[in-house]
C-alpha cells in the first residue's frame, strides 16, 4: 500500500464536518466540533514536518 497525502485526508475530514454541523442533532455537531480541532492539530503537525 501506497502513502496516503495527508492534504487530501484533511479535506475529506473538513467536508464531513461542514456536513455534520448542518445536522440538526446536537451531539453530532459537538463531534464536529471536537474532530475539527483533531484536524486542525494535525494539519498544523504535518505542516511542521514538512
Amino acid at each position: 500500500m501506497g502513502k496516503v497525502d495527508p492534504r487530501a485526508v484533511i479535506g475529506a475530514l473538513k467536508e464531513l464536518i461542514a456536513k455534520a454541523k448542518k445536522s440538526k442533532d446536537p451531539a453530532v455537531k459537538r463531534e464536529a466540533l471536537k474532530t475539527r480541532e483533531v484536524v486542525w492539530r494535525l494539519k498544523e503537525k504535518i505542516e511542521r514536518e514538512n
